[in-house]
């Protein structure tokens, strides 16, 4: 692993914090969404976002403490299956509640919401992959976007079956 100098260190670890206020905004107000859903799927689902923001957070946090105790990034030990398999799981309880849907136009409101703030933090990551030419941070960022990106997969899951059930499970019989 790249040694840091001090200077170096503290460029690399701006983004992070800003990261961590971004994951504890984003956790607050998946928590809001929850507490004000009329739909019991709908608040189960952002209640989950809230402890991924937590998880997300806490590697954050490992990668940030690492890069300042010693001058070295770690791998953020990135993996897409589980990222896959967390999506398919999801859907799996999305696909339960089909005889319960009547979601609020509040909490489809929200969905679209918190969309727009995973879209948002993915492309700060991206923004800061094209800042620097250190491979270990480019891997970091490229972990927690894939991160990003499997929430926005499942609120556009929840936001299609919300709006239209059946043709959510027409699309996943289909073979989507």
């Amino acid at each position: 692993m790249k040694q840091y100098t001090d200077e170096e260190k503290e460029k690399i670890l701006e983004p992070f914090r800003i990261a961590l206020k971004i994951e504890r905004e984003g956790k607050k107000f998946l928590l809001e969404a929850a507490a004000k859903s009329e739909h019991p799927a709908a608040k189960r689902t952002f209640e989950f976002l809230a402890s991924e923001e937590d998880i997300h957070a806490a590697k954050i946090q490992r990668m940030y403490q690492a890069i300042a105790d010693s001058g070295e990034s770690i791998d953020p030990d990135a993996d897409e299956e589980e990222s896959k398999e967390k999506i398919k799981k999801f859907n799996e309880r999305l696909a339960e509640l089909k005889d319960s849907v009547s979601a609020s136009v509040r909490d489809i409101e929200a969905y679209k919401t918190a969309l727009e703030m995973e879209e948002d933090t993915e492309q700060f990551y991206r923004d800061r992959i094209a800042e620097t030419d250190d491979a270990n941070i480019k891997q970091i960022y490229r972990y927690l976007i894939a991160e990003e990106e499997a929430h926005s997969v499942m609120l556009k899951s929840c936001m299609d079956f919300m709006e239209s059930p059946s043709e959510w499970f027409k699309d996943r019989k289909g073979g989507s």
